[in-house]
């Protein structure tokens, strides 16, 4: 097999035309490995690389500290750094204070054990990495591989879960990596909401007739200019970093012009007396969509339904184009209402060739993910 790694200054030698959604993954990319993850994403220090595995080509991001990166490169943002901001989903105040300390125990462990010297495979500084299958030999040889190049760093792999990619789950755990929780998302299937019953379409039914009644004009890639692909960023960054957490992957002006420019986002946008309110960006891969960019104007009375009319436009591209959905994480109540079933995602890490101590936080990490915060998402559904 053929596996070989890039970096800006052998972009040139790849034939994207054999390669699997490769001019995808060039319009992408090559600004990327050009000028740096910040050119894209303000809150990621990274090296970025581009592994060439037959026809199939993964972006690789490389760190060694940078703690203050953004979860999608930082194992130590995700474990520590996010979760001390989520500790009020628990809605629990004496569960929190005694999360709390624990937590930031093992955030001076985690810098001490460099968890944060990790190669992540397919990693598109994104919530959710969607994948292409790959074989047994394939996971084999990119694991023998980045071990010889990178010898000090972990290899980890982000967003998998049983549901969508069993066959990868299999082979990761069969070749010595370790599935490490890493949140509840939500999956929603065509099949299933075409059974559903008119009491459970309920709230279907009244999204679809906030949306008819809104006012609100819907349009989508083609009607828009880059002026208003400008005003996306700032309703995204209103919702999920001034609302939720800077520790989200906060996308530059230049990451929305690209993806539009080259249509690696199908953006739709809600649009009433000339001003956008709404956004949702998303792609699909094999038959699954996922939806990176969602926003909102979080001013507006929370009555008008800005989220609910968002959520349904995703639920329509499903069911119209017979897609999985894949939903990411958060609002559990309001997703499972609609029909959307919660999955467990994990990074898959593999350490064994890393110094015993090194070794030992792992472990220590996934014995407290499967016995306290694994439990705690599967009853609470954060």
């Amino acid at each position: 097999m053929h596996i070989k790694l890039h970096d800006k200054s052998t972009l040139h030698e790849i034939d994207w035309s054999t390669k699997q959604d490769g001019h995808y993954i060039r319009d992408y990319f090559t600004p990327i490995l050009r000028n740096g993850a910040k050119y894209f994403i303000q809150n990621v220090n990274t090296k970025t690389y581009m592994l060439e595995v037959d026809h199939l080509l993964l972006p690789l991001t490389i760190n060694d500290e940078e703690y203050e990166n953004s979860y999608v490169c930082s194992p130590y943002t995700h474990y520590i750094s996010y979760a001390k901001e989520e500790l009020w989903e628990l809605k629990n105040p004496l569960l929190e204070k005694l999360l709390l300390l624990p937590i930031q125990i093992m955030g001076h462990w985690f810098k001490r054990s460099q968890i944060n010297k990790v190669v992540i495979v397919n990693n598109w500084f994104l919530s959710t990495n969607l994948y292409h299958q790959l074989t047994h030999k394939q996971l084999e040889q990119i694991a023998l591989f980045l071990k010889e190049k990178f010898p000090a760093h972990a290899i980890m792999f982000r967003s998998l879960n049983r549901r969508l990619y069993p066959e990868l789950f299999s082979r990761l755990s069969g070749l010595g990596f370790c599935p490490l929780f890493a949140r509840s998302v939500y999956l929603c299937y065509p099949e299933k909401l075409q059974k559903m019953n008119r009491k459970s379409r309920k709230d279907l039914n009244n999204d679809r007739r906030l949306l008819r009644n809104s006012g609100y004009e819907i349009l989508n890639q083609n009607a828009l200019t880059e002026d208003e692909i400008k005003m996306v960023r700032k309703l995204y960054n209103q919702l999920y970093i001034e609302k939720y957490s800077e520790h989200n992957p906060i996308f530059t002006e230049e990451y929305y012009l690209n993806a539009f420019k080259h249509h690696l986002l199908e953006y739709r946008v809600l649009k009433k007396d000339g001003k956008i309110d709404g956004v949702i960006g998303f792609f699909t891969r094999d038959g699954i969509l996922t939806t990176p960019i969602l926003g909102y104007n979080t001013s507006l009375d929370k009555r008008k339904g800005l989220y609910r009319m968002l959520s349904y436009l995703i639920l329509e591209e499903v069911v119209q184009n017979n897609y999985i959905g894949h939903f990411s994480a958060g609002a559990g109540k309001f997703k499972r209402r609609r029909g959307a079933e919660q999955e467990n995602e994990y990074s898959f890490v593999y350490v064994q060739h890393l110094q015993k101590h090194r070794k030992h936080i792992w472990k220590i990490l996934r014995f407290i993910l499967q016995a306290i915060v694994e439990p705690l998402a599967r009853k609470s559904g954060f």
